[in-house]
């Protein structure tokens, strides 16, 4: 979300419906992970991850564009480090 402002979010319907989509498909792949992995890794909010895609996918009328801005500005951030770090593939020191 470099460049578009909480005006921006507000007033352009694709940029909104481009973010709460991207919210949803980061959720629904969240919801793919498996157990085993969920446990290995939980510093990383699984289930709020899950729980975020599922009210915007069964309970959209109720989708609070405020939290969206939020996870978005200041959760997604972190999410983005957390699996960078874990997807890196391993350092060849020895």
């Amino acid at each position: 979300m470099r460049g578009p402002t909480r005006d921006d979010f507000d007033t352009d319907d694709m940029l909104a419906y481009a973010v709460v989509r991207t919210v949803e498909l980061v959720g629904e792949a969240a919801a793919q992970v498996s157990v085993e992995t969920r446990e290995q890794f939980p510093e990383i909010a699984w289930k709020n991850i899950v729980g975020i895609r599922n009210i915007v996918i069964h309970r959209y009328a109720e989708v609070n564009y405020d939290i969206i801005w939020r996870v978005v500005n200041r959760n997604f951030p972190e999410l983005v480090e957390q699996l960078a770090e874990i997807l890196a593939p391993p350092s060849s020191e020895q």
